[in-house]
């Protein structure tokens, strides 16, 4: 198998992680969490339980420290992929929710379902659920990766940015 085959696997493990799947081969494939659906889900097993037959594409071979294939199943349905460029444009503002914080970077879900991500102010202390505004500066369909800055209304009405690197 090579990046970019799409095979037919039988699911043989769910967890929060995503699932382990089977090929004919006998090959072992991980499909991580965010690779199962291009639909904002809670659980695996909204989109596969073990024993389901499903087709995958190959993302990654085996490594040295990795000892199965890396897939994605929602890869292979590209039309519930969504539409970024139409939706979301460089430069423009949106209201986001964020979903998790890190050491100096935040994921925030924009109105409708995608993550984007940005860098965290030391001087902002958010939490998860708080809503926050952010103009978009980098949109990449391909990898289906959004990349943002949170803006900030200060005292004086001018904004302050927290730019993504």
């Amino acid at each position: 198998m090579h990046t970019g085959d799409q095979v037919t696997c039988r699911i043989t493990e769910t967890g929060s992680w995503g699932a382990y799947a089977e090929t004919n081969q006998e090959e072992t494939v991980f499909i991580n969490f965010n690779e199962l659906s291009w639909s904002r889900i809670r659980t695996t097993e909204e989109v596969v339980n073990v024993g389901d037959r499903v087709q995958l594409q190959i993302m990654d071979a085996p490594t040295y420290e990795r000892a199965c294939y890396l897939g994605s199943l929602k890869r292979v349905v590209s039309a519930e992929r969504p539409d970024f460029p139409e939706a979301y444009q460089v430069g423009s503002f949106h209201q986001a929710t964020v979903e998790r914080l890190g050491r100096d970077i935040l994921f925030a879900r924009l109105p409708q379902g995608p993550i984007v991500g940005a860098r965290l102010p030391e001087s902002h202390r958010l939490q998860p659920g708080d809503q926050i505004r952010v103009k978009l500066t980098s949109v990449d369909s391909e990898c289906n990766r959004i990349i943002a800055e949170l803006t900030f209304a200060t005292a004086d009405n001018k904004t302050e940015s927290g730019a993504a690197e």
